[in-house]
């Protein structure tokens, strides 16, 4: 095995000659770590620095498996046979996508009790060559556990990672949920959550079934799939904890004629998820079928904003608006980020006549203000573009 520098204490290095350190008394040694923890010391607070060099075994060779008596969520760590040098060892069981951007000396950062709060997790004390049962994980969830083994002198190894999967199981009782929908409008619904006895709690969501625009917030978050989505940004708004009993909720500002979803993780007694549920509905219609137009208005321009009205004719179902440069106008691809881009607070889409105001443009500088509209069968029309100037700040 590699040789390895024990700090035996982290101290400064100007301890060599103590009547000069008690002489500079307000100097301080920082020590930087490969995890990114920065350690200080005052000077005079060093007496001495030791390093050993002799070869240490800290070898581990845990293994986490499904138990055997098939409880749904219950799992068994085997620490199994370690290194001759290992007096303790510590584990934490974070979610694998949580760590999976981490680096091993990130991971030791873990082992402190603020960080392990701050994750969620929980630091554990095991001995090697015993067993432990793990009870309430989630049934089918990716897990990763980080083992820490530690010296005579507590001074820690390297970390050793172990993946591992929580089988699926059955859910305690019977939990079902029934959602339904009333006051359906061209812009959002009424839902009504009615679950049954045997659901303890569940999160939902009200979003597009089309999952371009979720997706890309998972991505940015790193959030792995669905139900983690639901359950993270499901919960009671009131309390951030899973909804109980029976609930509605009142739904607006949507698209019309497009689909939405209520998306449901059930919780059973027990505290295990159920997978996502869906439940969908479609806005009504708005609108006619005929060609789609939107009336554009430039009412206020400065050296650097602008006021625009959008109006809608009475065959527009929703319509999307922007200003942009003129001399970085390209119509080909503002026609394909207008009519394909996700929804977002950035470009969302309006059903009724907006006035918006748009700040932070160049004084002297030409642009349009562009929007674009389709019908109540979805069929884009044409692009009103209106051009404009702001004012010169000479």
């Amino acid at each position: 095995m590699k040789k390895q520098i024990l700090h035996i204490i982290l101290a400064g290095l100007l301890a060599l000659l103590p009547s000069l350190a008690l002489a500079q008394s307000n100097e301080r040694m920082l020590i930087y770590s490969k995890s990114g923890e920065i350690l200080p010391y005052r000077v005079e607070h060093i007496d001495s620095i030791k390093f050993l060099t002799d070869e240490l075994d800290l070898t581990l060779n845990p293994t986490v498996t499904p138990h055997a008596d098939g409880t749904t969520g219950k799992m068994k760590i085997k620490v199994g046979d370690v290194g001759g040098d290992v007096r303790s060892i510590k584990v934490i069981m974070p979610e694998t996508f949580m760590i999976a951007q981490m680096n091993d000396m990130q991971c030791l950062r873990l082992f402190t009790p603020e960080m392990a709060a701050r994750m969620g997790v929980q630091i554990f004390n095991v001995e090697g060559g015993k067993e432990y049962d793990l009870s309430g994980m989630q049934q089918g969830y990716d897990y990763t556990a980080l083992f820490l083994p530690y010296d005579e002198l507590g001074c820690p190894g390297n970390v050793k990672r172990v993946e591992f999967k929580v089988p699926k199981g059955k859910l305690a009782g019977d939990p079902q949920i029934k959602v339904d929908f009333t006051d359906i409008t061209p812009t959002g619904y009424t839902a009504t959550l009615k679950p049954n006895a045997d659901v303890k709690g569940y999160f939902f969501l009200n979003d597009l079934t089309d999952p371009a625009a979720r997706e890309q917030v998972m991505q940015m978050m790193h959030i792995p799939d669905l139900k983690h989505y639901v359950v993270l940004y499901g919960t009671d708004f009131k309390t951030r904890k899973p909804y109980e009993g029976e609930f509605q909720i009142v739904m607006n500002d949507f698209i019309p004629g497009t689909s939405y979803s209520v998306f449901v993780v059930l919780v059973d007694e027990d505290g295990q998820y159920s997978d996502v549920q869906e439940f969908k509905i479609t806005t009504a219609k708005k609108g006619t079928s005929e060609t789609a137009k939107v009336k554009v208005e430039i009412k206020e321009v400065s050296e650097s904003a602008v006021i625009v009205v959008n109006t809608p004719d009475e065959n527009t179902s929703s319509y999307r608006e922007i200003v942009v440069q003129k001399s970085l106008y390209n119509e080909a691809k503002m026609m394909k980020y207008l009519k394909e881009e996700p929804e977002s607070m950035a470009l969302p889409f309006r059903t009724e006549a907006y006035t918006s105001a748009w700040n932070k443009l160049e004084s002297g500088t030409a642009y349009y203000a562009i929007a674009i509209a389709k019908n109540a069968d979805n069929e884009w029309g044409p692009l009103t573009k209106v051009e404009f100037t702001t004012l010169s700040s000479k």
